[in-house]
């Protein structure tokens, strides 16, 4: 009867706000509780993840969110917590854990229609390497790593009956170029950080069917999976963003290098977004705003730019203040303020796909910000969880590789960085056709900001997960209350 109450509490409080609940789970989950989701977008069906310190549990949903299954099993083992992807086949899913030393990997086999679990293991040499990211697509799992001093890039795939193939991608041929333009391999744009918003290896994993904060889109290295190809975007160099990609079919690799817009414009606030196959850049001087839109030969598609004294011609909302402490900021009024406030903050670009027509959000965000309450004298505030990149190794392994392993990219560190970020945001909305033709809708909130609108007033969000499918956003979260692993819906 109380987790009813409690149910019926949140659904109350989600009408306000706007959002649909979907379904709940009945699970206890405590400090060691971890989640994840995958979408099956060839059957557009979704499975959730979700574990705590002694079982895992598994359920498999259609297009409607009607359960067609759900497993439940221990975990393999008490050293064994660290639940980082999976791979799947017809009927079976295969967990993948790493135990705390990060040296093995463990796959638990869970089969649907003979409800049988099975464990094998695989020890893997990472020696001279920086894991950097993990993936999970094709029914397949990847590990990537970068090769020490060059610009090696090896690429582990685990197949859903665990058999291992790791490929090499040389790229030493390419110019790369680092922060101070000065020439360097993949390793040095790696190993580069920037200041608050970005550790050295950090690989920023994108999913482009979400609708992604600025908060994540400030950082200068990211990664885009399809199920076809693997795409690193790198702007650390002022002039110009350097692209690697990885065919996943046939293994075969390139490189771009994609001028950003008036390269003779010096300035290092500069980012790029890659979208639906092309590169959205953003640029902002001391008097300029600067906007394209490429394909990765460089050919223009798009080419926008504007003076800090006149009106941005191609906006599709007002100016956006994402405040952190509201009562200490004044809201954005015209484009010079727009572009004076972005000078002090590190500049980010996105895009969506916004009810079939590509939704670009740009700007900026600023370095974490203490939130005060104005009518505290002495407001005490524990923080937002900050991913804990250093240099050194854990057992053998250097650090980035262990935290990668160790399952450091999990949704709660997404969760804090995109949608309770603790960051001041500014933004623009611009709406254009699939066909790069300018909408006249005004857009100020879709199911992004409604995001961040809503989870702001949680004090702290447990084991969230993310996935989009049905063209929706979906989250899922652990409600301690209730006892309940609850999905939500948030719509354009």
């Amino acid at each position: 009867m109380k987790n009813k109450i409690y149910i019926i509490a949140l659904f109350l409080g989600w009408v306000c706000h706007s959002q649909s609940y979907i379904t709940s789970l009945p699970f206890v989950m405590k400090k060691d509780g971890k989640s994840f989701s995958y979408v099956d977008k060839s059957k557009d069906e979704s499975y959730v993840f979700i574990s705590n310190a002694k079982k895992v549990r598994i359920v498999h949903y259609d297009n409607k969110f009607n359960s067609l299954d759900t497993l439940m099993t221990p975990i393999p083992g008490k050293k064994t917590d660290n639940m980082i992807g999976f791979t799947k086949n017809e009927s079976s899913i295969n967990l993948i854990w790493t135990t705390n030393n990060a040296e093995k990997f463990l796959f638990q086999n869970l089969d649907f229609k003979t409800k049988k679990v099975t464990i094998t293991s695989k020890e893997l040499n990472f020696n001279r390497q920086n894991v950097v990211q993990t993936f999970s697509t094709n029914d397949a799992f990847y590990c990537l790593a970068v090769v020490e001093q060059s610009s090696v890039l090896k690429l582990y795939r685990f197949s859903n009956q665990n058999e291992l193939e790791v490929k090499t991608f040389d790229f030493s041929t390419t110019s790369f170029s680092d922060s101070n333009n000065e020439s360097s391999n993949l390793y040095d744009l790696f190993e580069e950080s920037f200041e608050s918003i970005e550790a050295s290896f950090e690989l920023q994993n994108m999913d482009v069917s979400l609708p992604n904060s600025l908060a994540i889109c400030a950082k200068k290295r990211k990664a885009y999976l399809t199920e076809k190809e693997l795409v690193l975007t790198f702007d650390n160099n002022y002039t110009s963003t350097q692209v690697v990609k990885i065919n996943l079919t046939d293994y075969t690799s390139a490189s771009f290098i994609i001028n950003k817009p008036e390269e003779k414009i010096v300035t290092h606030q500069s980012n790029s977004y890659f979208f639906e196959g092309n590169l959205y850049q953003f640029k902002v001087s001391k008097f300029l705003l600067l906007m394209s839109i490429k394909n990765l030969n460089g050919e223009v598609i798009k080419d926008f730019s504007t003076d800090s004294h006149t009106e941005i011609s191609y906006k599709n909302s007002d100016f956006l203040c994402e405040w952190v402490n509201k009562h200490q900021e004044k809201n954005i009024e015209n484009t010079y303020q727009f572009v004076t406030k972005l000078s002090d903050y590190k500049v980010g670009i996105s895009c969506y796909n916004y009810n079939g027509k590509n939704l670009i959000s740009f700007g900026g965000v600023s370095n974490r910000i203490k939130k005060i309450d104005p009518n505290e004298d002495d407001y005490n505030n524990s923080g937002v969880p900050l991913i804990p990149f250093q240099y050194g190794a854990i057992g053998g392994l250097l650090y980035a590789t262990a935290f990668v392993l160790l399952g450091g990219y999990d949704g709660t560190s997404f969760f804090y960085n995109n949608y309770k970020s603790s960051r001041n945001i500014i933004s623009v909305n611009a709406l254009f056709s699939k066909n790069f033709d300018q909408e006249s809708d005004k857009i100020n909130s879709f199911s992004g900001t409604k995001m961040c609108s809503y989870f702001n007033g949680f004090a702290e969000i447990k084991y969230p997960t993310f996935f989009s499918t049905n063209g929706k956003a979906y989250v899922g979260y652990y409600n301690e209350d209730a006892k309940q692993y609850v999905i939500m819906k948030f719509e354009n």
